[in-house]
């Protein structure tokens, strides 16, 4: 193994060679970066036969590197952006501005330019919850990131829950509720989005985090757009301690282990909870809960409607969104979307349609059905049926598509705001 291979084994050279080899084989390369990793990426990609063309940088604009130009990012105007591809070969600290100065000139991620390892999943960082497992430190409040007008006392409070895809750092994409907030103002509806959403929370995550923390809010509407998470992260047969019990994650599973083991190593009582004289006789002294052997669309379904009636108890307005993603059998991909999905995740190729599709077929049909017999709960399941190149992976969409989740929720909650009114 080479010391390029070593030194920087997430390279996309080295992870997403198929991708980068069909991006670049009409284009001309150009790397957004000039330091030691960008001048090493250029150097090893020279063995896979691409060409570096260009660097780009911000402020040793007009020099060199072996001989090849480094321009100003505000010459990519002048240039012919059908027949470029930039890598941005940058820290992940520069990742959301950098990739901001693209979008503004109208280029398209991952068709027009794309990061050079796998991509900073969000801004904000992850921390212990004691009853959710984990979530996001966010700079508004604890949980939740703000959108709207802040300023007027009179504002509707809205509150948005799911997972990544409601996530509002999510991949420093702009995300549907703060598109929704702005859609709301701009259409004199004067609305505060409380964006809950944190990547990996299922349904059962939401409920809890609705009971704990959406209640003293007080907010007029709660959202929750939401669904894959518990077809796909639904705890498996393998996963023994997590088998039937959706409300457990991974995290407190490893986490509560550790402690057990610390403890047992150390020869401490844990006080009042825990005797050692148990595992003498062969108890288990942590308990997870009775075993739930309900679908996973039978439980998100169950969720959903536990969410709206303490909500509905409570005077607040509950809407739930059923969400759509790319291997649901409503969504038709071509050949570019597929490289694309090899670049994002190794489980969205081709053979991927077998681990995000069939086995949630029957799921999923079952789901569609099932909330036709209540007003509160909406199939968005097609809502792309009909808009190509939205997805950037299984689920995730690019802003456009998070603009179009935004609309048809408008659409939706607009009769529930101006019955508050």
């Amino acid at each position: 193994m080479g010391s390029f291979e070593v030194l920087y084994p997430n390279s996309i050279a080295l992870t997403r060679k198929d991708y980068l080899t069909e991006r670049c084989s009409q284009r001309k390369l150009y790397i957004y970066g000039i330091d030691k990793e960008a001048v090493a990426f250029s150097q090893y990609l020279e063995l896979l036969n691409i060409e570096t063309i260009k660097f780009i940088d911000d402020v040793c604009v007009g020099g060199e590197i072996n001989g090849k130009e480094i321009i100003s990012p505000v010459d990519i105007v002048y240039e012919n952006t059908d027949k470029i591809f930039i890598v941005i070969v940058k820290s992940e600290d520069y990742y959301g501005s950098s990739r901001q100065v693209f979008l503004d000139m109208g280029l398209v991620e991952d068709i027009d330019f794309t990061y050079y390892s796998e991509v900073p999943l969000t801004k904000e960082a992850k921390c212990y919850d004691v009853t959710l497992s984990y979530n996001r430190k966010m700079f508004d409040i604890e949980g939740f990131e703000l959108f709207g007008n802040l300023d007027n006392p009179d504002a509707k409070k809205i509150v948005a829950l799911g997972g990544s895809t409601t996530e509002s750092t999510y991949l420093f994409i702009k995300g549907w509720a703060q598109y929704l907030a702005e859609m709301l103002n701009s259409n004199n509806i004067p609305t505060v989005i409380y964006c809950g959403g944190v990547a990996g929370y299922s349904s059962s995550q939401e409920l809890l985090k609705l009971i704990r923390d959406v209640l003293p809010l007080k907010p007029d509407l709660v959202i929750s757009y939401s669904g894959l998470n518990d077809l796909y992260g639904y705890p498996k047969p393998t996963e023994v301690i997590r088998n039937g019990r959706p409300f457990i994650t991974h995290f407190q599973v490893e986490f509560i282990e550790k402690i057990m083991q610390k403890l047992l190593e150390t020869q401490t009582n844990l006080p009042v909870m825990h005797d050692l004289m148990w595992d003498d006789k062969g108890m288990n002294t942590v308990y997870f809960g009775l075993k739930n052997d309900k679908s996973s669309s039978e439980l998100w379904l169950d969720n959903t409607r536990i969410m709206h009636s303490i909500a509905k108890e409570f005077n607040i307005d509950f809407i739930s969104f059923f969400q759509p993603f790319a291997f649901n059998g409503f969504y038709k991909i071509d050949k570019v979307q597929k490289i694309l999905y090899n670049r994002k995740s190794p489980t969205c190729i081709i053979d991927g349609y077998k681990k995000w599709g069939e086995p949630y077929a029957a799921d999923v049909k079952k789901i569609i059905e099932a909330v036709k017999k209540y007003d509160y709960i909406y199939d968005f399941s097609k809502i792309f049926e009909n808009h190509p190149a939205v997805y950037f992976d299984a689920s995730h969409v690019y802003e456009h598509g998070n603009q179009i989740i935004a609309k048809s929720i408008y659409e939706k909650i607009i009769p529930f705001l101006r019955r508050t009114n």
